[in-house]
């Protein structure tokens, strides 16, 4: 599996830089909310791409 967007033109590695700061911006907001431990603990781990944008 692939971990680099290097196959994707630079307009699309930016509009997915974009994506994925909104995504983990969110996730911050959402455990900053979080009352019960386990919530609190939740981690991003990986972001899968898949279809046109996951492989050429």
């Amino acid at each position: 599996m692939r971990s680099d967007l290097d196959h994707l033109p630079a307009n699309k590695q930016r509009e997915l830089a974009r994506v994925l700061q909104l995504i983990f911006e969110e996730f911050e907001d959402a455990l900053a909310l979080a009352t019960q431990d386990w919530k609190r603990k939740g981690r991003i781990l990986k972001v899968v791409l898949y279809g046109s944008y996951g492989a050429p």
